[in-house]
Order: C-alpha cells, then sequence, then structure tokens
C-alpha cells in the first residue's frame, strides 16, 4: 500500500511501473497510470421536518432540525435558525459536525399557508438551508352553542344526555337556537328540518351573522298512528368556507 502525498497540486497523475528480474537477467515491466484527485471538500447540509402539519386552528407543529458536516472535518456546525414561515424565527447554538433536535411544538393561532425552513451556519460562516415543510392551517367549522325545544312546560336541549321531548299529537313546540362562526368566518346558511311537523323543512341563506340566532320557531306535530312515533329534529349550519356544524333533538309523539 503507498499513500499518495495529499498535499500536491490537483488532479496529479503518477504512472507506477513493475519491473520484474530473472536469474538469466531478462526483464519484464508494466505500469499503472494513478489519478489523484483534491479531497473531498465538507459538505454542509440541513433538514427540517414537522409532525401534524395540517389542520385546524389553532394547530400545533412538532419540528426537528438537522444538521450534518460530511466527511466531519474542518470548521464544525456553530448556530441553527428555524424560520416558523409566520414572521417568527427561533435560533439555538451547537459545536458539532452533525445534530437533530425535537422542539417544543409551535402553535399557528390563524388559518393559512406557512413555509418553514432551517438554515445551519459552520464556523467559517458557510450556510445551509432545508427544503421547505408547508403548514396548512385552515379555520374550524361553525360551532352549534344552544339548540333546544320548549312545549311551554318543558324544555329540552341539544346537549342534554337523553335530548329528548315527548309531547302529545297535536301539541305545538317552539324551537330556539344560536351558532358561532370560527374567527374571521361568518355563517351563511341554516336549516332546520322537523320530519313529523306541519313544517317539514326550513332553511335560509345569504346570510352573513356572527353569531346566529333564532328564536320561537314553531312547529305543530300530529299522527295518525296508534302508537307513539318518534321523530329527529336536525339542525345544520353552514359558514363562509362551507363548513357545517349538526345538532339533533328527539321528538316523540304519543296519540
Amino acid at each position: 500500500t503507498y499513500a499518495y502525498d495529499d498535499t500536491a497540486t490537483y488532479p496529479k497523475t503518477y504512472t507506477a511501473t513493475l519491473t520484474v528480474q530473472d536469474s538469466r537477467g531478462r526483464t519484464s515491466t508494466a505500469t499503472r497510470t494513478i489519478t489523484v484527485s483534491a479531497p473531498a471538500a465538507p459538505a454542509l447540509s440541513a433538514s427540517l421536518s414537522g409532525v401534524n402539519t395540517s389542520g385546524n386552528a389553532p394547530l400545533d407543529v412538532a419540528f426537528t432540525v438537522a444538521g450534518d458536516i460530511t466527511p466531519a472535518t474542518g470548521p464544525k456546525i456553530v448556530s441553527w435558525e428555524l424560520d416558523y414561515g409566520d414572521g417568527n424565527t427561533l435560533s439555538g447554538s451547537v459545536n458539532t459536525y452533525s445534530f437533530s433536535l425535537t422542539l417544543p411544538p409551535r402553535t399557528y393561532p390563524d388559518p393559512g399557508v406557512y413555509s418553514a425552513t432551517v438554515t445551519v451556519k459552520d464556523a467559517d460562516d458557510n450556510e445551509a438551508t432545508s427544503d421547505p415543510v408547508t403548514i396548512t392551517v385552515t379555520s374550524p367549522p361553525p360551532e352549534i352553542t344552544a339548540f333546544s325545544v320548549d312545549d311551554g312546560l318543558d324544555t329540552v336541549n341539544f346537549d342534554d344526555p337523553d335530548p329528548t321531548l315527548t309531547i302529545t299529537s297535536g301539541d305545538t313546540v317552539w324551537f330556539d337556537f344560536q351558532a358561532d362562526p370560527a374567527p374571521g368566518r361568518t355563517i351563511v346558511k341554516w336549516s332546520l328540518h322537523c320530519p313529523g311537523s306541519d313544517v317539514v323543512s326550513e332553511s335560509q341563506d345569504g346570510l352573513s351573522a356572527d353569531p346566529l340566532v333564532r328564536a320561537n320557531l314553531e312547529r305543530t306535530y300530529t299522527h295518525t298512528e296508534v302508537d307513539p312515533q318518534t321523530y329527529l329534529a336536525t339542525l345544520t349550519v353552514w359558514d363562509d368556507e362551507d363548513h357545517t356544524d349538526t345538532a339533533t333533538i328527539t321528538i316523540v309523539v304519543e296519540p
């Protein structure tokens, strides 16, 4: 084994010659050409990964930042900076040829599409930036905060353990409800479906409500069956991004 001088001017070409001689003085020669290239320059790289990178606001995203110098020679990595893509950054110091750090979750409170990157720097001020990680934050759906029915004696709310109102055929009831949109959104439509009543379905669109409030929607339930009949009153609301929320109340109508 022969080590070629690593201080030569690169690239450098050498000719290796092997000569053998026998007892009668006869010789034979073979040659090989050796080309020595410059040593590979250390490659500085950065990487970024994220967990839970899409969902409704507020969205918590966990990031892992990493940096590497290959081969591990020369100046070390001394710092990193994570750009969250929302105008905020986080930075830190290291002193190593390779590192990986999992950071506390970052909260994105507002809907939008964000592009996060990490940049690492070595002691000679060389920099490397990772491929971007895209974070997609969407608006949460609207929320029905109140939905009740009242027959003049009892009131049943949709979030009761068993939201069921029992009435007698021919009774009139009144529905009330409220729905709140996500921040920055409005409610544009609602629909109340009441099978078994005199107004089976009612809806209203073209709204821009925040919040949406309706009260005293009157319904009269009648039926001609011998046995009690069970109906499901269903309220649905839509926001301006076509997100929905639904709530139900059971109406039992006795003969």
